[in-house]
């Protein structure tokens, strides 16, 4: 009896005992498990840096670069290290433009004017969202339509102008570009992009003149 039990243990020491719960699992494992656990292997997609997935750049203006998101739902505006390329601007500078940008657009939109929704990306300093609009140039629209979004124009400018006066302290301005205004096909507005002009107006005249500056010394 004794020497049975001492022939067991030894066969343990020399085998090296039972082998690991995680290897047992593992040839436990039915060849149906096995296949079908290749076959979710195969079909994960691997997590790749996509170019053609990246917003696309699509403009370019005095205060930013601009892009359009993946989906086509949104703008993104990121504000340019210098206006126009010609006025340097700090980090924190952009950043506070941004803003400033924001809060005007959000407080005209609230007033009824049909300002597109824009917001500032989480960690993203210096940059902001807007929705996508679409709609008819005022160069494109012709005849009654085209004297009807002449008058809506004024209009629209005219209750910027009051709603600026009213809360912007001196911090924003309301531009006036027709260029800026999207309509339907009756001459009425549909869409106010780049409402807001984020700096004081002798800013942007001095860097309109620097840049007169640079193209007559050019001879363009």
């Amino acid at each position: 009896m004794h020497r049975a039990v001492l022939l067991v243990i030894a066969a343990l020491v020399v085998g090296g005992g039972p082998e690991p719960a995680r290897a047992q699992r593992g040839r436990s494992a039915s060849p149906a498990a096995r296949a079908a656990k290749a076959r979710a292997k195969r079909r994960t997609p691997r997590r790749t840096k996509n170019k053609n997935l990246m917003p696309k750049r699509v403009g370019e203006g005095f205060f930013s670069r601009v892009y359009r998101s993946n989906d086509g739902k949104w703008v993104i505006k990121k504000l340019r290290p210098a206006i126009a390329g010609v006025k340097s601007l700090s980090k924190k500078r952009r950043a506070e433009l941004a803003i400033i940008t924001v809060e005007a657009s959000e407080l005209l939109r609230a007033n009824g004017l049909p300002v597109p929704k824009s917001f500032i990306p989480k960690g993203k300093a210096g940059v902001f969202v807007q929705q996508y609009s679409e709609g008819i140039p005022f160069d494109k629209l012709q005849g009654k339509a085209k004297f009807e979004a002449s008058k809506n124009r004024m209009k629209i400018f005219g209750a910027g102008n009051r709603l600026a006066k009213a809360f912007s302290n001196g911090k924003w301005y309301i531009d006036t570009n027709t260029a800026n205004l999207l309509f339907h096909k009756d001459g009425t507005v549909k869409s106010w992009i780049d409402p807001v002009v984020p700096t004081k107006p002798a800013e942007i005249t001095a860097v309109q003149n620097k840049l007169a500056r640079q193209k007559k010394a050019a001879g363009k």
